[in-house]
């Protein structure tokens, strides 16, 4: 179970197998990106060698636009949560239903 799930599953009212629920990865990049500019999370203001000394939350709040702070997500923690998403071993036995998110 997914540290980030809350679902309920005593409310299902027939017998399941298992479940896989994911999110659209574009609602996952702009949920982290916001979240990201204003969490009090530790790793978030440890300064960077790769960020020339900023931490992670300066360098996203220095970028001019939401599409660089996107694109920044993306190839970085967002980005990180989409990859693990991506890499869920189905075992060829999970048939896999995707509901639209924010953009659908």
């Amino acid at each position: 179970m997914d540290s980030h799930s809350q679902f309920d599953f005593t409310r299902l009212s027939e017998p399941y197998v298992g479940m896989h629920v994911r999110r659209d990865p574009r609602d996952v990049i702009v949920s982290c990106a916001k979240y990201h500019l204003t969490s009090q999370e530790e790793w978030l203001h440890i300064p960077r060698a790769d960020l020339s000394g900023k931490t992670y939350q300066e360098h996203l709040r220095e970028l001019p636009t939401l599409d660089e702070q996107l694109l920044f997500e993306l190839d970085n923690a967002g980005g990180l949560v989409v990859r693990h998403m991506l890499e869920w071993n189905y075992h060829g036995c999970v048939r896999v239903r995707c509901w639209g998110g924010l953009y659908s």
